[in-house]
């Protein structure tokens, strides 16, 4: 069923009319000319003066024409490859690939069930899970890795993913140094740029620092993969009532503005560089001031900018499969399930955050398989139905004719597949007796994730790669130890 998914005809629901798409644009761009952006890096803020922007200071003012020729040259279409060079994610129109996430402090392990710190180790714990996936496309390890120092969590991040899955990888860089060591890693992957650059499986990430911020180090990552011509992603997380206004529409204004101001310096620096439009409009729980990963209003939030994002021919970088809830519970189940749907609904194009657990800050293999399970299932919910010849069997509801049974007929034997089943969920009879009723969910969900990892296997990179990995992973110890003395 994924590989009918991803072919963008499944149903769609706009959250945002015609009218209201203009609303939030002729926000935006009011926005950007009147109030400016807060613009850190001294040659970006050259950049925009260049382009006709109005500088006070570190305040830049962007007018419209600016913005508009801006998205006039970015590409409507980006293509992710896999480790092996495979295309494998079309980002246009309405395909959606879900993923996973990087950079979280603690796993939940699937073998010993309990949580803890997440290790280098652990990427082998999720990324295998992604790899064995079907309904997941790539991402990352969901962790970062506690034996590491910090200035080399992403570096580390990207290197033991790539060892544990052959999917595409999304990468979340502090700064441009970290971006540069993954592209050099990656290159050796691919075996060259050249290689790279024709079938790119990284994809970098950075955002603006709401409200209306382009502090230096986002600027420098937005840049370099403009000028590598690498996509990236650009996204701010806008939070009603702490870093937006309160109030839905105003939110998407002030994140739709931080977008454009983006795609303008990234496409002057490149024009025609490919650039993913992101967004994780949320809210902030006044009650524990925790921003909301698992609320419907994310849901939607992130439906409105995906209909922005496509009004602009720009592909969606969406967020689902995700909760609020510490465990893999009723709460995980009922979040994860809104949040894909609604992603799938509005056409998202790549969508991350599969197998997050407590607002972003714990990585659950078990809540990534259950999302496989989730949005197989979805699959099958939002797929239309076929209504032609074949499909209506007129002459078979004939030739059976009133009080008839299917039961025993070729044609059932051809298609009772395509019905959704699953491993997970069951549908057993009830039958009276304790010792017939299957295991609990939980259960099963955990001994299939165990299952994955136990029995999948990844193609190993060939041991030259493995040793220029292991000599660039040793230059990045050694710059920061010598940054320290």
């Amino acid at each position: 069923m994924a590989s009918e998914r991803v072919t963008g005809k499944q149903l769609h629901l706009s959250v945002l009319s015609r009218e209201g798409i203009n609303d939030i644009h002729s926000a935006s761009l009011e926005i950007l000319e009147r109030t400016g952006v807060f613009v850190e890096l001294p040659r970006a803020r050259e950049m925009l003066r260049g382009a006709g922007a109005i500088i006070n200071g570190d305040n830049v003012r962007i007018p419209s024409f600016v913005v508009e020729k801006a998205l006039q040259g970015a590409p409507k279409r980006v293509v992710i490859s896999n480790r092996d060079g495979k295309r494998a994610a079309f980002l246009e129109g309405n395909r959606s690939y879900f993923t996973g996430i990087v950079d979280c402090p603690y796993v939940i392990d699937p073998i010993t069930r309990s949580r803890r710190w997440f290790t280098s180790k652990d990427y082998h714990l999720t990324c295998k899970v992604i790899d064995a996936c079907e309904n997941i496309y790539g991402g990352g390890g969901g962790g970062s890795a506690h034996d590491y120092p910090p200035e080399v969590r992403a570096q580390v991040a990207f290197k033991y993913s790539m060892l544990n899955m052959t999917k595409f990888f999304m990468s979340c860089p502090l700064d441009a140094q970290q971006t540069a060591d993954i592209y050099e890693m990656a290159a050796v992957m691919a075996g060259g740029w050249d290689n790279l650059r024709k079938a790119p499986f990284v994809i970098a990430t950075a955002e603006p620092t709401t409200p209306l911020g382009i502090c230096q180090d986002a600027a420098e990552i937005l840049l370099l993969a403009a000028r590598e011509n690498m996509p990236v992603v650009w996204y701010p997380m806008p939070s009603a009532g702490t870093t937006a206004p309160a109030t839905p529409a105003a939110a998407l204004a002030v994140g739709n503005a931080e977008v454009l101001a983006g795609l303008v310096l990234h496409q002057l620096e490149r024009p025609g560089a490919p650039f993913i439009y992101g967004a994780m409009p949320g809210m902030t729980d006044m009650r524990s001031t925790q921003w909301a990963y698992g609320s419907p209003n994310l849901a939607v939030q992130v439906a409105a900018n995906t209909d922005l994002a496509h009004s602009y021919g720009l592909p969606m970088y969406g967020t689902a499969g995700c909760s609020d809830s510490f465990a893999v519970d009723e709460q995980s189940t009922a979040e994860s399930t809104m949040l894909c749907l609604m992603a799938l609904l509005s056409g998202a194009n790549i969508v991350h955050d599969v197998g997050v657990l407590a607002g972003a800050v714990m990585i659950s293999p078990e809540l990534m398989a259950l999302t496989d399970e989730i949005l197989d299932m979805l699959g099958h919910a939002t797929h239309p139905i076929d209504t032609s010849q074949d499909e209506l069997a007129l002459n078979l509801i004939d030739e059976v004719g009133p009080q008839g049974n299917y039961l025993a007929l070729d044609h059932t034997l051809a298609n009772f597949r395509r019905f959704w089943h699953s491993d997970v969920f069951l549908r057993n009879r009830l039958t009276g007796s304790p010792e017939d009723e299957p295991e609990p969910v939980a259960d099963r969900l955990n001994k299939k994730t165990v299952e994955m990892l136990e029995n999948h296997q990844v193609p190993p990179l060939s041991g030259d790669k493995l040793r220029e990995l292991d000599e660039l992973e040793q230059k990045w110890l050694s710059r920061i130890s010598s940054a320290v003395s």
